[in-house]
């Protein structure tokens, strides 16, 4: 086949698949306006292929050379490692979350607002039990309020630095200002414990002994 044909077939082969042609910043406008018609992607992956190419642009990468099929692919690359990546890291999360909770339990017994020097106040009431056969002496960790779909609504830093008893029971008090302009707080304001999804993040727990659980 001489090269004249070969070219020919590429560019037939091209125009009827348009994420085949090469990127170039001249022609990129009338290549998407191409694509967009060719309906050979779906929307999704057209505004990811444009959102791509103006962020690689404006960061100075250099496209020049890759078809669009390519930077497409490459893509679908990143976001697939980044999905396993936080599917990864949740769980991680659960298995930590399992791993300390069978050493110590946190637990939200009453929410409450109050009045302090004119500022109002959430109050929470915070549970501590140690289900271990050491004294715990510090417990590091969080709790996520969520809502019945297990979206969060507020994030709650918990610090326990007293000791507490192998079997033992603490309970601690936390208070934490009450923002009126923020759409969070008047979401716990107006939740009553039953409509709140409760769930322990622990981070790290020492013993008196010294050993470390994290």
């Amino acid at each position: 086949m001489r090269w004249s044909a070969v070219l020919l077939l590429v560019f037939l082969v091209a125009c009827n698949n348009p994420l085949s042609k090469t990127y170039s910043l001249k022609t990129y406008e009338e290549d998407m306006g191409q694509i967009r018609e060719s309906k050979k992607i779906s929307y999704d992956d057209i505004e990811l292929l444009t959102k791509y190419i103006i962020v690689s642009r404006l960061a100075g990468n250099d496209m020049q050379g890759k078809t669009y099929e390519e930077i497409l692919d490459k893509i679908k690359d990143i976001r697939n490692n980044n999905a396993t990546q936080n599917n990864q890291l949740q769980m991680e999360k659960e298995l930590k979350r399992e791993r300390m909770g069978s050493i110590a339990s946190v637990s939200l017994s009453e929410k409450k607002i109050v009045t302090i020097d004119k500022r109002d106040f959430i109050i929470y009431t915070i549970n501590f039990y140690n289900t271990s056969p050491k004294n715990i002496n510090i417990i590091v960790g969080s709790i996520s309020l969520q809502d019945l779909l297990e979206r969060e609504i507020k994030k709650i830093d918990i610090l326990l630095d007293e000791e507490l008893i192998k079997n033992g029971k603490v309970q601690k008090i936390i208070r934490i200002s009450y923002n009126p302009a923020d759409e969070n707080d008047q979401r716990i304001k107006s939740k009553s414990l039953t409509d709140l999804r409760i769930e322990w993040n622990p981070e790290k727990i020492i013993f008196t002994d010294g050993s470390v659980a994290q």
